[in-house]
């Protein structure tokens, strides 16, 4: 009877902690920093193992220490303080990154195969505005009038030298 209870409490301390590394892996948050919106997320895992993710098209940041401040700065105005990473550099087998904890200026070293959750983000595309069909009316009706203008011009200054 002992061992099925264990068993349950196992099964169900395993079951709700899927369900927060699935939940907490799912939510992105968008910061942004001098005018370029990111979509910010989070990976569990090490740099041995993804090594494929430490670059400048997953952590636009990377190999910009300065960049990566700001980011995890950004980051931390839109969430709780967290043990999030913000890697921005390898050399010498270590990972050197910014931690979500605080807005600290220290530079933390992770092992190559040290797993720890990580910072990655996209840009997120600026917004194109539409122009709507009273606008475009608009538009047209000066573009015409500025060219009907131009023809007369054009035929003054043609019937002056004739």
């Amino acid at each position: 009877m002992l061992t099925m209870r264990r068993t349950g409490v196992v099964t169900g301390l395993c079951a709700a902690a899927f369900a927060v590394a699935a939940t907490s892996a799912a939510s992105a948050v968008e910061v942004t920093v001098d005018g370029v919106t990111y979509e910010v997320s989070t990976f569990f895992g090490s740099y041995t193992a993804n090594s494929g993710s430490f670059d400048t098209a997953s952590m636009p940041w990377w190999n910009d220490r300065a960049l990566a401040k700001s980011v995890r700065d950004a980051y931390l105005d839109a969430t709780s303080p967290s043990g999030t990473y913000f890697a921005y550099s390898f050399s010498g087998g270590q990972v050197s990154a910014l931690q979500a904890s605080s807005k600290s200026d220290t530079t933390s070293n992770l092992a190559s195969a040290d797993f720890a959750t990580y910072a990655t983000a996209t840009e997120v595309p600026a917004e194109i505005p539409e122009i709507d069909g009273p606008v475009l009316a608009q538009l047209v009706a000066v573009l015409g009038a500025g060219w009907l203008i131009v023809a007369a011009r054009r035929e003054e200054e043609g019937g002056d030298a004739a």
